[in-house]
This record gives C-alpha cells, structure tokens and sequence, in this order.
C-alpha cells in the first residue's frame, strides 16, 4: 500500500528515511459488533474521571466522548488482550465453565512462566489463535462485561511510527509511506485485519 500524506501549508520539514507518526483508527465493524454483542448504544456519551485523589494517571482518552469514539480511535480492540484483562473479565462470565476456562487461562500462563513450561492456556486459546476482545466475548457468550470496566481494562491504541519514502525536493507538499495490508485468517476461521506493523 502506498499512502501519500497531504502536508502543504503545514511548514513540516522532512528527509527520506525519516519517521512519520501515524495515528491508526479501528475497523468500523469490529466497533459495531462490540456495540452488538455487549448490547450498548454506542452513541452514548461518557466522561471518565479518576476517583483516586492521589493518583497521577490520565484518561486513556478525551472526556466527554461517546463509547464509539473510544472504540475507534483510543482503544486497542485488535491485538489479543493480555492476561490481567482476562483475569479481570472472568467475573462477568455467568457460566461457571467458562469463567473457570478464563480463570485457568490467567493463572496458568503466570504459573507456566515462572515453571518454564513450553506452552499454557493462554498461549494456544489467546494468542496462537490471535484472538482479539471481539473474539473472546463472541466465543464465550456468558462474558458480558459492562462496556465501562471494558473501556478501562483495553489498553490505549498506539501510534504507529512509518519510514518516509519520498523526498521533500520531490515532494514538498506530501510524505509518502509504504506499507503492506495486514490480512489473514485465524486459526478459528476468523479474517483478520490490522495496521501494518512500521517499516
């Protein structure tokens, strides 16, 4: 894929080979499906606010928004959620076998790690599979967590940083960007899509 970024007016100086940041948004559907699935409008306005007085930690995003706008542009909805998320999730699972498979998922992978066991739960469920939040709540259909506690486990979207494939003597008014469409097809016959990884 070749991007061509619009820079005219901006007074951007640039060189071949610099690094361009590139701030990625999430697949519309995927957004939709989780606003399905956990049966949320997700027009819905919120605003966190951090209830430790003596905290320093900042909002994973900008307050007022709407859940469709954290779904979209803050949160990571695509990557295999980590261990403590699951651990976390696992109480909302009104089936007592699937919670338990949540549970045996997070602490055999800590107990796995320190024994130095080849393989966990975790391991071949999660990440060999590649499943993102989407995927476990569509695979454990007792897991509804609400959409709040959710929002506060994903971790924030990150910026992807890209080599700039153009001059600026050429090009004075655009950077341009090669990357490859990231598309394949999990082990649970899920289509995957993502950013390309930063070249």
């Amino acid at each position: 894929m070749h991007l061509e970024l619009d820079i005219t007016g901006s007074k951007i100086r640039y060189e071949a080979g610099d690094h361009v940041a590139v701030y990625p948004t999430n697949d519309p559907a995927i957004v939709n499906q989780i606003g399905h699935v956990l049966d949320v409008d997700l027009e819905t306005v919120i605003s966190l606010r951090n209830l430790d007085e003596e905290s320093n930690k900042k909002n994973p995003f900008p307050c007022p928004t709407t859940y469709r706008t954290a779904l979209m542009h803050y949160l990571d909805i695509t990557s295999p959620p980590r261990t403590n998320v699951l651990y976390e999730l696992a109480q909302y699972a009104s089936d007592s076998a699937q919670q338990e498979h949540m549970r045996k998922m997070t602490s055999s992978s800590r107990r796995e790690r320190v024994c130095f066991f080849p393989q966990s739960l975790y391991q071949s469920w999660v990440l060999e599979s590649r499943r993102n939040i989407l995927a476990v709540l569509q695979d454990l259909p007792s897991l509804r967590p609400p959409i709040d506690h959710l929002c506060e486990l994903l971790p924030r979207l990150q910026t992807r940083y890209y080599s700039i494939a153009s001059s600026a003597k050429v090009h004075p008014d655009s950077i341009h960007i090669c990357a490859v469409v990231v598309e394949y097809q999990t082990s649970t016959n899920r289509v995957n899509r993502a950013w390309p990884p930063p070249g």
